[in-house]
């Protein structure tokens, strides 16, 4: 009788045993695969490790290009400046000989013969702006490197008395700066505003640092982060 259950027992877990050795196989054959797998992964990450290592170099290598691009361009431009809303057509046909003679008169600048010489003028190459839209900036370059220093010298005298004004028009005179530089500049618009508010005196130098005054003591910062942190030490002690 026991035998006879036995038997019984027997062949209705064979069907099942054998299912279960059929899964087990499919499984070795999983795992075998999954080594397979991460052989492969791991034998390519170590064939691109090189790759990694050049593009990571290529990488550097072009942005020491883009900001040695950039330094040539405003070497080209350090002879210089932009001025800023000047109505159209004021200088006439001759845009340099207008302002080779304005600028002097205008700033107050003691000049040989009342002249600063200059290798060029003109507007910004844009479209000519409607009626209702600000003028071109216009564009001069001078013919020596120090009368640019002195007009400039002079635009900070002027400014020191008060907005610069022609027939009750503000105007401003800057540095023709490349937009790269530009834009680090700008970078530091919130750390002026945090000086100001401490009341410290500075002034951007070239390419794009803040030179700061305060309490007798001068620091050059090369960051925003920088300016941000100290403006903040100084808030926390008063």
């Amino acid at each position: 009788m026991t035998a006879k259950i036995m038997s019984s027992i027997d062949a209705k877990l064979d069907p099942l045993i054998q299912t279960v050795n059929e899964h087990t196989a499919d499984l070795k054959r999983v795992d075998e695969r999954l080594d397979e797998a991460e052989a492969r992964v791991l034998q390519l990450e170590t064939a691109n490790e090189p790759l990694h290592a050049q593009l990571q170099a290529l990488e550097k290598k072009v942005e020491t290009l883009t900001e040695h691009v950039d330094e040539l361009k405003n070497r080209g431009r350090r002879k210089n400046i932009r001025i800023f809303n000047i109505p159209e057509n004021t200088e006439g046909n001759n845009a340099v000989e207008f302002f080779e003679h304005w600028l002097p008169r205008f700033l107050g600048m003691d000049t040989k013969l009342g002249r600063i010489k200059l290798e060029r003028a003109h507007r910004s190459l844009a479209m000519k702006p409607g009626k209702d839209q600000p003028p071109r900036p216009i564009i001069a370059r001078f013919h020596a490197f120090p009368d640019k220093q002195r007009v400039m010298a002079a635009v900070r005298r002027k400014a020191a008395q008060g907005d610069i004004l022609l027939d009750g028009r503000k105007i401003s005179f800057y540095n023709d700066l490349s937009a790269a530089v530009l834009r680090r500049r700008k970078e530091f618009t919130m750390a002026k505003q945090r000086l100001r508010e401490i009341g410290a005196d500075y002034a951007m130098l070239y390419p794009a640092k803040l030179k700061v005054s305060f309490n007798g003591a001068q620091r050059i910062f090369f960051s925003p982060g920088e300016v941000l942190s100290f403006a903040s030490s100084v808030a926390d002690q008063s």
